[in-house]
């Protein structure tokens, strides 16, 4: 009977304690406590939330874009200084950035900013309606330098960065309020934050949901319960269940062939574990494809390398739910549940064999009338068009492409973005991620997650390509941030998961600042109660295609409707010279191909459409003395020029009746005379002209 006893007064002061003792009940309260158990309970997340609560955000958007999406400034792109008003306290000015009346907790920070960031900005959290801040400190301090929290839960990337302010700064340690919240910010000097971005995402839970607010004692009160999460966080681990059966295989999958494993008894899959060896690896982890069935629904279609978080690229990466090791070895730690069976398919659709081999892990679980279904699905948008040359207003046609489109009821937890940027280096407006996110749920007509650029989303700031890994974020390769090449990026969500009851909605602004073409592919990661569907419908053209590797796999030097080529597009067969490219609003397109370190002659080459006599109009600018040259077309001289070109004046040469040959044709510019100077020479565009001076 004592034993009883005892037992019983255990379960009654967990009760009380508020954590939730089987999945799918609800705590008496929530607390930071029963936060972060929750961040570390993997397979929480796999349970529609019973705390019924919408994760939503501010930010410093540009305010101008709440508008019409059919207007220009939709895309309206200052974004940063944007707050919800002013105050003044004590004789200071505050700058209101979060005000949430009722119950709620923030869940993820990140900021970034000048140089006054990392010194003058200070930010003060106001709790249920006091008048004296709860937390209050430099910025930086605050988000990112430890002084509430250490790494990973307060973190600034890349590490590798500089200058420090110019990293994001992220903060994941929850701050609960039972009333409200308000969080502000100040410059020391009486200035309004100057370049000052952020992002605040936070809970709001229904009224009446009991939570207590965090004060100043709640950090020590819970240093134990920290110091495991972060840990945890650390070791990539977190809470798991018992391992009930694993399994290997191994397989080689010829093109077109298919290799399946089933399961028939109520359990989760903990691990899925792969990795491939072929004769082109980075065309196989495109090409092959994972597919998933539970209990009688196909909810995951993905190409392996975005399905484990690096796209086609192998290379080492790790967050909470991917990992990948420096010899290939790829893992997903997502939880999927099944009640009665699933089926785990891989797929080679390509045209090479490809060696698979791997294991999968399963775990106890317990299936409620709250469980979830694991999804993933996955786009491919290729050659997609960015637009002519932005500006801050919205104008040079950015758009909205959609990540997922999702009926049901579920939460969202995921992305994994790869893209090939086939801009020329040398400026940093070939930055392809001014874009913002755009989040709607359950039929929002504005979203309520709207954000301040794509890297801002991914944790990281200003464009920069360093890379970094983070248990929320990360980015692998970032070459084609600011050079031509190819990005990763991801973002997992744990308290910052997007709960929605009927549909929910995720665009990114394709917001590139040059007229070019990309190749865009996110891969999404979401969990729906059975039923759940997405519109997004498996691409199998996409998946078989030939990946992009070099920018001319993205963009040809083929004439437009107008008969206009850009010179940045063109084939470079001269080893001497050096890409880079010159961002000007008189240059067509907004862009122009300069080519350096030329002693005697530079060719470039473009594609015509038939054998045929045409009229060329080319517009060029030389530097230095290189006032004589020869043009020639496919070997044969059309034109001498004579005249000295002006250093940064486009001049425009016209060759008539020239003989374009179907394919490829070389235009060569032949330097005269013994000048030891070398020649830089800048090719704004060509145009294809009929005799009669009309684009052919």
């Amino acid at each position: 009977m004592l034993k009883f006893k005892q037992l019983l007064i255990c379960v009654l002061a967990l009760t009380l304690m508020g954590f939730q003792t089987k999945k799918g009940k609800k705590p008496k309260k929530i607390t930071m406590a029963t936060l972060l158990e929750e961040m570390i309970d993997r397979t929480d997340i796999t349970y529609y939330p019973v705390n019924d609560f919408d994760c939503k955000q501010f930010s410093s958007h540009d305010r101008r874009s709440d508008t019409n999406p059919n207007n220009n400034l939709w895309f309206a792109n200052d974004d940063w200084a944007q707050f919800i008003r002013k105050e003044q306290t004590d004789g200071r000015t505050e700058y209101v950035m979060l005000d949430h009346q009722g119950p709620g907790s923030i869940v993820r920070f990140w900021i970034t900013g000048n140089g006054d960031i990392a010194t003058k900005y200070t930010l003060r959290f106001y709790i249920d309606g006091s008048k004296t801040p709860v937390i209050e400190g430099k910025a930086l301090d605050l988000i990112s330098k430890g002084k509430l929290v250490g790494a990973p839960l307060s973190a600034s990337v890349s590490p590798n960065t500089f200058p420090y302010f110019q990293r994001g700064h992220n903060l994941y340690l929850p701050i609960p309020y039972g009333k409200s919240c308000k969080i502000t910010a100040t410059h020391d000097e009486g200035k309004k934050p100057h370049f000052f971005y952020y992002n605040i995402n936070y809970r709001a839970y229904k009224a009446g949901t009991k939570v207590e607010s965090f004060s100043k004692s709640t950090l020590a009160q819970n240093k134990a319960l920290i110091d495991r999460v972060q840990a945890k966080l650390k070791s990539g681990t977190g809470e798991q269940a018992r391992i009930i059966n694993e399994k290997a295989f191994a397989h080689t999958l010829e093109a077109g062939q298919t290799h399946q494993m089933a399961f028939n008894k109520e359990a989760a899959i903990q691990r899925i574990g792969v990795k491939l060896k072929a004769k082109d690896l980075e065309q196989a982890l495109r090409s092959t494809i994972v597919k998933m069935n539970f209990d009688g629904e196909q909810t995951v279609w993905c190409p392996l390398g975005e399905f484990f978080g690096i796209g086609y690229k192998s290379v080492p990466t790790k967050t909470r739910y991917h990992k990948v090791d420096a010899d290939g070895y790829m893992s997903a730690l997502w939880v999927m549940p099944f009640q009665k069976n699933c089926q785990i398919t891989f797929e080679n659709l390509g045209n090479q064999p490809v060696e698979i081999h791997g294991d999968i892990a399963l775990q106890e679980y317990d299936w409620n009338k709250n469980s979830m279904h694991f999804h993933a699905s996955w786009k491919q948008y290729t050659g997609i068009e960015t637009g002519d040359q932005k500006n801050v207003l919205g104008e040079g046609k950015p758009k909205d492409v959609n990540f997922a489109k999702l009926e049901g009821k579920g939460v969202y937890v995921g992305d994994v973005l790869n893209l090939f940027n086939p801009a020329l280096a040398g400026h940093w407006r070939i930055w392809w991620g001014e874009g913002d996110e755009k989040i709607y749920i359950d039929g929002e007509k504005l979203p309520s997650h709207f954000g301040t650029g794509t890297e801002d989303y991914y944790g990281y700031a200003w464009c920069k390509g360093t890379v970094f890994h983070h248990p929320f974020i990360s980015q692998p390769i970032g070459k084609g941030n600011l050079t031509t090449g190819y990005t990763i990026n991801s973002r997992v969500r744990a308290l910052d998961k997007i709960p929605f009851r009927k549909s929910m909605k995720f665009d990114m602004e394709l917001w590139h600042w040059v007229k070019t073409k990309v190749n865009y592919s996110p891969a999404t990661f979401y969990y729906m109660l059975p039923g759940g569907k997405s519109l997004c419908q498996p691409q199998i053209a996409e998946a078989k295609r030939k990946i992009a590797r070099s920018r001319h796999d993205v963009i040809q030097p083929t004439a437009d409707k107008n008969g206009l080529i850009e010179g940045e597009t063109m084939y470079c067969n001269n080893k001497e010279a050096k890409f880079t490219g010159s961002f000007n609003g008189n240059f067509s397109g907004g862009y122009l191909l300069k080519c350096f370190n030329i002693s005697k002659e530079l060719s470039l080459s473009f594609l015509a459409s038939a054998n045929q006599t045409a009229n060329l109009e080319l517009k060029a600018l030389v530097h230095h003395k290189a006032s004589s040259f020869e043009i020639c077309l496919n070997g044969q001289p059309v034109q001498t020029v004579d005249m000295e070109l002006k250093k940064g004046k486009l001049e425009t040469l016209i060759i008539k009746q020239a003989k374009l040959l179907k394919g490829k044709n070389k235009l060569t510019f032949k330097f005269k005379g013994d000048t030891p100077e070398r020649k830089e020479i800048g090719i704004d565009c060509l145009k294809i002209l009929s005799s009669q001076g009309t684009a052919l």
